[in-house]
């Protein structure tokens, strides 16, 4: 998704040569990632030989995934508390202005677990 963005606004940047704006976009976004790969490569396999260093990498690969899954959960949270505080309101005033029921709909009351799992792969995409 990065790399689609960046070649739009390349292509924006360079509005004469709109396919060179893209590539140049496209290679300053993954240029200094490569390179520090390539470079920090041959001492990452060094370091990961050494028993510390790999249990050093797990947690650190742990709280990454942490610090990822974290923003998703909380969402839903809030996604959550928002949808209860509109089911209220609901309840309390049953016919609200503009609002329309489609034939044959349900409403997620009844099966809330979809909602959820909608509101997460929504923030995770």
């Amino acid at each position: 998704m990065c790399s689609v963005r960046t070649t739009y606004l390349g292509m924006l940047a360079n509005p004469e040569h709109p396919v060179l704006g893209a590539l140049i976009g496209w290679i300053a976004i993954f240029t200094p990632g490569l390179i520090l790969k390539f470079a920090v490569l041959p001492f990452y396999v060094k370091l990961r030989e050494k028993h510390v260093t790999r249990s050093l990498l797990r947690g650190l690969n742990a709280a990454l995934r942490a610090f990822l899954y974290w923003p998703c959960v909380l969402c839903s949270l809030i996604f959550w508390c928002i949808y209860q505080q509109a089911r209220s309101l609901h309840r309390c005033h049953p016919t609200v202005e503009g609002a329309r029921t489609v034939k044959g709909s349900t409403s997620l009351e009844s099966n809330t677990w979809w909602l959820i799992v909608v509101s997460m792969w929504f923030v995770s995409v």
